[in-house]
């Protein structure tokens, strides 16, 4: 059953997918900075 989501999903090498959460962690802590600190 999963096989087929698997498939579907795009092989990325370890120096994209660094890149990648990198830049997700980036906007994460965009997000987190905008919130009010309390």
């Amino acid at each position: 059953m999963n096989k087929q989501l698997s498939f579907k999903m795009p092989v990325l090498d370890e120096e994209e997918t660094k890149n990648e959460v990198e830049k997700v962690f980036e906007e994460y802590r965009m997000y987190l900075s905008q919130m009010p600190s309390d």
